[in-house]
């Protein structure tokens, strides 16, 4: 029996199928979805700040 080649569908430059499988794999482990992001800034002079370092 030949291999089925599906070519994968986009929308927008989205990997639709790629994205259905994230989604489903995080319904099954909704920890694995779990994130925190943190950076330490500093103030230059009005809506000027430089990014000093990304926390872990």
């Amino acid at each position: 029996m030949a291999e089925s080649i599906t070519t994968p569908r986009f929308l927008n430059g989205v990997n639709l199928d790629l994205l259905v499988d994230v989604i489903n794999a995080l319904k099954a482990d909704p920890n694995s979805a779990r994130i925190a992001f943190c950076a330490e800034t500093e103030w230059i002079d009005g809506h000027h700040s430089q990014l000093l370092r990304a926390c872990d």
